[in-house]
């Protein structure tokens, strides 16, 4: 009887055996990848021929913060972003703005000092509501542009940022998205030469654990 018991349970007591040696290995295990939310808001503004006053963003997104070394890390992500050009001519009569809803989805290089994070990496944005040309614009309602797209619905950039971390889960910085594309579509009776390239620059407060 004792000896059936002792060949039942050898495989139970092994993997308590390893459970016990194990466990504090496990556990005194450095974590290697962090959830990070951020907000952030500032300032929108256009480069180009084709170009509004600036105008602000408001963004939230999330990353997966993985640390690759003690000074390295990589952060792939995604985000919303809002933002409207040229608010200082809204209720003037003429009067129009450009206004986008974006979905990010970006990777950082994040290099760690001791008190400082340096972010850079490709980012690629996909417009959620664009805009289309409207009588507004033009006067004309048979104008060749009114009722097409303004923008395109898709913008490749770039993503720097310079960020302090403050305590074990909280992290303060200035983050920027520069756009590397003509957003603004050339139609084959109109906007010929036309472009807008789009970028934000804005403080962000993030959120990591």
């Amino acid at each position: 009887m004792g000896k059936n018991w002792t060949y039942k349970s050898r495989p139970f007591v092994t993997v308590i055996i390893a459970v016990v040696l194990f466990s504090p290995a496990l556990l005194g295990q450095e974590k290697r990848v962090y959830n990070h939310i951020d907000l952030s808001v500032g300032g929108f503004f256009e480069g180009g021929k084709n170009v509004q006053s600036p105008g602000i963003a408001i963004r939230l997104g999330y990353g997966a913060d993985i640390k690759l070394t003690d000074r390295f890390s990589l952060m792939p992500g995604a985000g919303v972003r809002g933002q409207k050009a040229a608010l200082g001519v809204l209720g003037n009569k003429g009067g129009s703005s450009d206004g986008l809803l974006f979905a990010d989805v970006l990777c950082q290089a994040r290099y760690h000092f001791k008190h400082i994070i340096i972010g850079l990496g490709p980012n690629v944005s996909f417009a959620v509501a664009n805009m289309n040309y409207g009588v507004e614009n033009y006067g004309d309602p048979t104008h060749p542009l009114v009722g097409k797209k303004q923008f395109s619905t898709i913008d490749v950039g770039l993503v720097p940022s310079i960020s302090v971390p403050f305590g074990k889960h909280w992290e303060f910085g200035v983050e920027a998205i520069i756009g590397l594309t003509n957003m603004r579509i050339r139609y084959e009776d109109a906007n010929a030469g036309a472009s807008t390239y789009m970028h934000t620059v804005s403080l962000f407060f993030g959120y990591r654990f």
